[in-house]
């Protein structure tokens, strides 16, 4: 694969008339500049940096995501049970209120279990998780009436 990138960045060098004595320097650069030949070199090393990372790689990005994500979740929850104990208590019948507390419970649930997933680098088990996180909340958001989610 490496080679496959070293010739499509050789044939792009000879294409955009660039001589071989002045080839890519970390100093130099190339002999000849454009905006558009310079446009086309930050797309492809965009394009090359994204599409030739590892799995590996990929993995880590997403699962640390995924830790930003449960993060995000338990500071909501936090958010919740303060609102439910004050300003949304008096607004909510008993049983909205058992609904609403079923659902924080399933949120805070599911932000342990993708902190678990991405704690033990279980990537595949990820859009599982996510994918019951994401039917809790359209339960949730159905049941009081919340018409635009996702």
């Amino acid at each position: 694969m490496p080679f496959k990138i070293f010739l499509l960045l050789v044939f792009l060098a000879g294409f955009s008339g660039c001589s071989s004595s002045s080839v890519l320097s970390a100093k130099k650069g190339h002999k000849f500049q454009s905006k558009e030949l310079k446009k086309l070199m930050t797309t492809l090393n965009i394009s090359i940096a994204d599409n030739y990372k590892s799995e590996l790689e990929k993995d880590d990005a997403r699962l640390r995501k995924a830790l930003r994500l449960s993060d995000d979740l338990k500071s909501a929850v936090l958010k919740l049970n303060v609102m439910e104990k004050g300003s949304l208590r008096d607004k909510m019948s008993r049983e909205d209120l058992l609904v609403y507390r079923r659902n924080t419970g399933t949120l805070y649930k599911s932000a342990n279990e993708i902190e678990e997933i991405a704690k033990n680098y279980e990537a595949e088990k990820l859009d599982p998780a996510i994918e019951r996180l994401k039917q809790s909340c359209l339960s949730c958001h159905a049941h009081f009436g919340v018409s635009n989610v996702f």
